[in-house]
Parts: C-alpha cells; sequence; structure tokens
C-alpha cells in the first residue's frame, strides 16, 4: 500500500515539474554549448569557459533534484557515504564562480572545472 501511494506520488511531482525539468536541461545544454565554444579561447578567457561550464552543470544538477524531491536529493546528497564527494563538487563550484567572476588570475579559473565531471 505504502509503496504504491509513493509511486502515486513520484507520478504527479514528474508531472508537476516536467517543464521546468525540461527547462533545467535546455538551459545546462546551452550553457555547455556556450562554454565549449568559448574552448578554443580558453588561452585569452578562461573565465568565461569555467562560468558557462560551471553554470550548464548546476543546471543539469537542478533538473535532477527535479526529477526527484529537491528536498530527497538534497538528502541523498549528504548521506554518510557521498558526504566527502558532495563536498568536493561544492567547493568546485564554488571556486569556479570566485575565480571566474572575482579573482583576476588566468590559470586559477581553469583549475576547479575538471573537478565536477
Amino acid at each position: 500500500m505504502q509503496g504504491t501511494q509513493e509511486s502515486m506520488q513520484t507520478s504527479i511531482n514528474l508531472a508537476k515539474n516536467l517543464p521546468y525539468i525540461i527547462m533545467c536541461c535546455v538551459a545546462g545544454a546551452f550553457f555547455l554549448f556556450i562554454s565549449f565554444m568559448f574552448l578554443p579561447a580558453i588561452v585569452f578567457f578562461p573565465h568565461k569557459f569555467s562560468f558557462s561550464f560551471a553554470l550548464g552543470c548546476m543546471c543539469f544538477m537542478g533538473a535532477i533534484a527535479l526529477l526527484r524531491d529537491p528536498k530527497v536529493f538534497l538528502l541523498s546528497l549528504i548521506k554518510k557515504d557521498k558526504i566527502l564527494f558532495s563536498g568536493g563538487y561544492v567547493f568546485a563550484l564554488i571556486g569556479t564562480f570566485y575565480f571566474s567572476l572575482v579573482g583576476n588570475r588566468k590559470i586559477l579559473p581553469l583549475l576547479f572545472p575538471p573537478a565536477p565531471v
């Protein structure tokens, strides 16, 4: 009985969130496309590549969170066996945003984007 109720709740959440999931996936694909367009000019504009790549990754993570329940998704990220990887991912995103937007360095924005992959 409880499994059926959870299944129905999941399908209701999916139907309610489907436009937002699609929107997050399209935005993520757009930002990843933009980041790969800056790949040949990465020597001159490393912050543009890093920023758009991080935004694309965040959009796809948002779509995955909406696919499930966002609360359940966040709780699954802080489980004991996943907390190290989740912390590393969040640290890499914060580092990418910081060095892309605030820092005036050329090499540091390139160190953080490979970490989420």
